[in-house]
Formats: structure tokens, C-alpha cells, sequence
């Protein structure tokens, strides 16, 4: 018969107090117990309760190329241009510990390549991109648990494809634009209810944008940039954002100045939206409707991937330097962007090989 308190002989208020203080390491361990902590550890009201505490772990999630030592066809892709095999790396910013997840199962060939990756609710989830094997786009979504510790599939989003916009905004993950299986731009959008496992289709967008970048701002789901199917390359000015308690898209002129950039490496910080571009870190001004620099990267490495982490007040960045062809290392910063006083970067170290390789997409997850 399964106990009614949470820990027999403690007081409940006691019991939650020790529950909250444990590392998300052992939640595998303590869902076995019995019913009543399983449910306790994967209810809303838990996560909350680990926040308020100051117990929550903020992870970096990498969908990256594994070194070419940990597996054999990699040597090959490297020496062939075959697009490397990709795994998923972690980070976890407490510890400063790093580690590899599991391989996505059905997978003998490594995560989908050009896949985007959102956290939400404790979950990592994959989304679309191409098939490793055959490099058609795909619609499949792969979902890792932190706290079983296992991968899982959910459902397939409603169209496939490939570098598209998406964000993850109060329990949903919101995706547009990208391209299909033909590469053709598309305007189309769809959401994602990470509790119930269903996507549902959303109003088109005002154009076609492939290539377009996608943020969360104020519980609002933005989409910049991008380019139509006849001019590949060719970035527009505008952006659009879906605001979900009206339920449709806003059009939003000149909030992309860069024509010949595309806009997927923006993220919110403090507020405000940031872009990294060459060496420049750049700020949007929404009064103005214009992009001011603010900071410099530093080393002078160009900028591959960035994501806010879950208390917006930092971007973690990942940067790439390059010697050659498939040469690059890639390392981490922590940017925190300062009102005040000078911003602040923070170099991620690791001296290991196997965290150093491409870096195709990030994010960021609170446990």
C-alpha cells in the first residue's frame, strides 16, 4: 500500500523542504520509490517549488558532431565532406561538469543534422531537421527526459521541416517558416503542447521565410528575417509575432537590416534582443527601430549558436574558430549584458576533444 506522506514520520512542509534540495541525479533513483514521488517529481508544482529554493540547475544542451574517436564512419565523413555524425552534449553550469546524453534511439547514425533543439518543462526536445541517413527533411521529434533519463518520440510535427524558427513559450514550442523537402520556403506555422503531446496548426505568416530566426519575448513568439523560395540568400527586413492569448501574427517592418545575414543567431537578454554578427555584438532598439553595437566577442570568433538562458538575464554563446576545412573548435561564453557597468563574458572551459566539435543548435534547460 502506498504511504500517504511524502516521507513517513516528517511533516509535509519538512518533507518538500528535503525533496526540493536534491540533485536532479538521483530523480531516476527516487520515481521508483513508490507513486506518490513520481508524481511529486514530475508536477509543475515541484519545479516551482525547486525555483523558489534556489535549488534549480541550469544545463547547456548542445546538438553537436561527435570527435572523430568515438566512432569510426565519423574518420570517414571528416575525410569524405560527409556531414559529421551528431550526438548531444550537456553542461551543466553548477558543476561545471560536462557530459554526453544517450544516443537518440532508431538513430544508428547519429541526431537528425540542421535539427532544433527547445527546452521545456524539464525536457529536451528535438525537432526536425534531416534524416542522418538519407538527408531528406524530416517532421520527427525525438523528447529526452532529465529526470527518467530516457529518450522518447513524440508526435510528429504537422509538415517537415528544415532551419526553421521555433521557441519555447509557457509549456509550448512554437515553429515557423524553414523549408520543406522540395527546399521551398515556407509561411507556414504550427504549436506544440509539450503536456499533452499534440501539435496544432497555426495562422500562416505574412510571407515565406526560410532561414528566419525565432525568439521568446514577453510570452510573445517572434519570427525574423528570412528569405523567399525565388530569392534564396536574399534576407528580408521584416519579422512577424504571434501573440498566443490573441491568437494571430503582427507584421513588424524593418526589424532586420542585414541583408545578406540571416537572423537565427539572435537571442533576449535583459530584455532586450541581441545579435551576434562577425566580431560585433549589436542590441535592437525598438524606439529607434535600429541595431546599435553594444560589445565585442571576444578572441574575435565568429559567433555559431546562442540561446537566453531560463532567467533572461544571460545569452550562453558558442563561437567557432577555424584552421581549415571541418578544423573548427568550438567553445562556450556565458554573456551577461549589463545596463549599467561593462557587460561580463564568461568562458565555459573544457580541455576535452569531445566537447569541441560542430555546434549546429543549443538551448537551455532549468531542472
Amino acid at each position: 500500500m502506498e504511504p500517504t506522506a511524502l516521507i513517513p514520520g516528517l511533516p509535509e512542509e519538512i518533507a518538500w523542504t528535503c525533496f526540493v534540495r536534491v540533485s536532479y541525479e538521483w530523480y531516476p533513483h527516487m520515481q521508483v520509490v513508490c507513486r506518490r514521488w513520481k508524481a511529486v517529481l514530475r508536477s509543475e508544482e515541484f519545479h516551482k517549488a525547486r525555483k523558489r529554493a534556489g535549488s534549480s540547475r541550469h544545463c547547456v544542451c548542445m546538438v553537436q558532431a561527435l570527435p572523430p574517436s568515438s566512432t569510426a564512419p565519423i574518420a570517414k565523413a571528416a575525410e569524405t565532406s560527409i556531414p559529421p555524425i551528431m550526438g548531444i552534449s550537456v553542461y551543466d553550469l553548477h558543476q561545471r561538469s560536462w557530459m554526453k546524453l544517450c544516443p537518440v534511439p532508431r538513430l544508428s547514425q547519429g541526431a537528425p543534422l540542421f535539427s532544433r533543439c527547445v527546452c521545456s518543462n524539464g525536457k529536451l526536445i528535438l525537432l526536425g531537421g534531416w534524416n542522418p541517413t538519407s538527408y531528406a527533411t524530416i517532421r520527427s521529434v525525438y523528447i529526452f527526459d532529465f529526470y527518467s533519463r530516457k529518450w522518447c518520440r513524440g508526435s510528429d510535427m504537422l509538415t517537415s521541416r528544415s532551419f526553421f524558427a521555433c521557441s519555447a513559450v509557457d509549456g509550448h514550442v512554437f515553429v515557423a517558416g524553414g523549408h520543406d523537402g522540395n527546399k521551398d520556403a515556407m509561411a507556414t506555422a504550427e504549436v506544440y503542447s509539450v503536456e499533452d503531446d499534440r501539435w496544432r496548426e497555426l495562422p500562416r505568416m505574412s510571407e515565406e521565410r526560410d532561414e528566419c530566426g525565432g525568439f521568446e519575448l514577453n510570452g510573445k513568439f517572434y519570427v525574423v528575417s528570412g528569405y523567399h523560395t525565388q530569392t534564396q540568400g536574399q534576407f528580408v527586413q521584416s519579422g512577424e509575432v504571434y501573440d498566443p492569448k490573441v491568437g494571430n501574427w503582427k507584421r513588424i517592418e524593418n526589424v532586420w537590416m542585414k541583408a545578406t545575414c540571416s537572423a537565427a543567431i539572435t537571442a533576449v537578454a535583459c530584455g532586450k534582443l541581441h545579435d551576434f554578427n562577425g566580431q560585433e555584438v549589436l542590441c535592437y532598439n525598438a524606439d529607434l527601430n535600429s541595431w546599435v553595437v553594444v560589445d565585442a566577442i571576444p578572441e574575435g570568433r565568429p559567433v555559431a549558436a546562442c540561446s537566453t538562458t531560463p532567467a533572461s538575464d544571460c545569452i550562453v554563446v558558442a563561437t567557432a574558430s577555424c584552421s581549415g576545412h571541418l578544423k573548427c573548435k568550438y567553445k562556450l561564453f556565458l554573456y551577461k549584458p549589463s545596463l549599467v557597468n561593462d557587460s561580463v563574458w564568461t568562458k565555459i572551459e573544457s580541455e576535452e576533444e569531445d566537447f569541441s566539435g560542430l555546434i549546429q543548435s543549443l538551448c537551455m534547460v532549468e531542472l
